[in-house]
């Protein structure tokens, strides 16, 4: 054979067995926000890892795409998120970016348990009060749950396992895992949380609602209001009156929300703040973060709600 010939013949093995090779690899994986990254690198532990999109504290709703989230989304195989109710930045973007990835929408997957947002209107603030549903709209903070985060777990071994069935056994093992890791940490947060049960507190904003109904706490109020704005005078005011009726009630602010609300009930209704991270944005990325994430807002609503 020519030395011409010899060389296009080893060009076009090394080629096919560079795609052979691909094909073997992981599938690629891309992740909204933190937790579902957690979930999502917990079930591919030993095969591959997955990319992170929000990871700098920006907006969930908002995130500004860089030019490396696009090129990861070009590549992506799977790409997971929430809902596009919670990932606006995402509503429209994958048709473009990610024309040929699996879209996994959490929220979608079967075996999820869903919730509504809740009014959380305080007495007095010109709303209904009280802690009824707002049915205009899911809340979409799903894996505060653990049992959800279980769910996608498990789901995601299923998806993967169907793109790379020679890893199967091992992310079936993995979510295995995790599952029953995931049992003994809600064990231990129950028998934490049991004796601050009855304990009223106030949120930013309707966040925490699965992790309350895994746990059995409930919330008085939300400063925010259940549409996301701004709330008027007259919530504040009304905030302030309810805080003043439970002295020394918990504040459970997050990293976004205005330090100015947490600084006038504090004077004005002697409340006590305590800041909770219920995406994760404070912590490390990777599969030890959803974990963490569990065990920081067990402790938190733990120490705080004891008084």
């Amino acid at each position: 054979m020519p030395r011409g010939m010899k060389r296009l013949a080893a060009a076009l093995l090394a080629f096919v067995w560079g795609a052979q090779a691909a094909l073997a690899g992981a599938p690629k994986v891309v992740a909204s926000i933190p937790p579902l990254h957690a979930l999502a690198a917990a079930v591919m532990k030993g095969i591959g890892k997955p990319v992170l999109l929000i990871r700098d504290g920006s907006s969930v709703h908002h995130h500004a795409l860089k030019p490396s989230d696009a090129r990861a989304l070009e590549a992506a195989d799977v790409v997971v998120l929430t809902s596009y109710g919670l990932e606006h930045f995402l509503q429209g973007r994958l048709r473009t970016l990610a024309p040929y990835a699996q879209i996994v929408q959490a929220g979608k997957l079967k075996g999820i348990r869903l919730l509504p947002r809740r009014a959380l209107n305080p007495p007095g603030s010109g709303a209904s009060p009280g802690a009824g549903e707002d049915h205009n709209g899911i809340n979409w903070h799903i894996w505060l749950d653990p049992e959800n985060a279980k769910v996608i777990a498990l789901r995601l071994a299923e998806i993967l396992t169907r793109r790379d069935g020679e890893h199967g056994a091992l992310y079936a093992a993995n979510a295995a895992n995790l599952a029953k890791a995931l049992d003994a940490q809600t064990q231990a947060i129950g028998t934490l949380l049991a004796p601050v049960r009855e304990r009223p507190f106030i949120v930013a904003h309707d966040a925490t609602r699965y992790f309350e109904a895994r746990f059995g706490l409930h919330a008085l109020a939300s400063i925010e209001p259940a549409g996301g704005s701004e709330p008027g005078l007259g919530r504040l005011m009304a905030l302030v009156k309810l805080a003043r009726a439970h002295p020394g009630i918990c504040v459970f602010m997050t990293p976004d929300a205005p330090g100015k609300w947490g600084r006038l009930l504090t004077r004005e209704g002697k409340a006590r703040i305590m800041t909770i991270d219920p995406l994760g944005l404070t912590l490390t990325p990777g599969p030890g973060l959803y974990p963490q994430l569990l065990h920081n807002l067990g402790e938190a609503f733990a120490q705080c709600l004891k008084g």
